[in-house]
């Protein structure tokens, strides 16, 4: 009751999103009963209490096969709202702390006018990243945001920069290279003349998108978590963060 009755859950690192059919496609939960029902019926769910702890370099012989309570599952609930997919957007940071690329969530949908708002989402999330996050480790980090009507950016999820978690419309072999050639730039060994951020919109081919600057753009209806409502398409940005 605390969070209004509806409510979306996780686990530490992954939501329950390949069950959503159990609930009608959707991932709002009204009861402990829908809860139970997403979580059992999750291979994602699955994977983060059999399976993601294997991924974590043990600090001692011990950690391997008796996790610490550093590495304990959480369950995490809040306040279900409901979000424009068009809004949702995957962020991938490197290991100089550049935003390397970054794109829309929803890889099944098209939004054309996303094409158009390229450079000013791209800016929202650089400065929404070096205002917010320069200070949370690791560096390589992968987090998720949503941004509003009103050009508001908000941290939806953090993720590990690794194989285990979707690069949605890119691939691991590209990331790893982009950081590489990021690495390569902050050292010196090749011109820098503007950060590489690349960005893909679902619709164009990576191949398209191999301009100076790349925008990749992905949204997600069943992230919860700012109280944007509004079912209409977002307008153009007529203002920077």
């Amino acid at each position: 009751s605390k969070l209004g009755g509806e409510v979306f859950v996780k686990l530490n690192w992954s939501a329950p999103t390949d069950a959503a059919w159990v609930l009608g496609g959707s991932l709002k939960c009204t009861s402990a009963h829908d809860v139970m029902l997403l979580l059992k019926s999750s291979d994602r769910t699955a994977h983060d209490l059999c399976e993601a702890h294997k991924l974590c370099a043990p600090t001692s012989s011990s950690e391997t096969s008796n996790p610490s309570p550093a590495h304990s599952w959480v369950l995490a609930v809040r306040k279900w709202s409901n979000l424009l997919p068009s809004g949702e957007f995957r962020c991938f940071r490197g290991s100089t702390g550049e935003l390397l690329a970054a794109c829309q969530r929803d890889r099944s949908s098209h939004f054309p006018f996303l094409a158009d708002q390229k450079e000013s989402v791209l800016q929202l999330l650089r400065d929404f990243q070096r205002l917010n996050l320069s200070d949370v480790a690791p560096t390589k980090l992968v987090w998720d945001a949503y941004i509003d009507q009103q050009r508001r950016v908000y941290l939806i999820d953090l993720a590990p920069f690794h194989e285990s978690t979707d690069p949605i419309l890119f691939g691991w072999e590209w990331l790893h290279e982009a950081d590489a050639a990021a690495r390569r730039r902050r050292a010196g060994h090749q011109p820098h003349t503007h950060p590489h951020t690349h960005a893909h919109t679902n619709g164009h081919t990576h191949a398209q998108s191999q301009a100076h600057t790349h925008a990749h753009i992905h949204a997600h209806t069943d992230a919860a978590q700012p109280p944007d409502t509004s079912s209409t398409a977002p307008t153009p940005p007529h203002a920077v963060l």
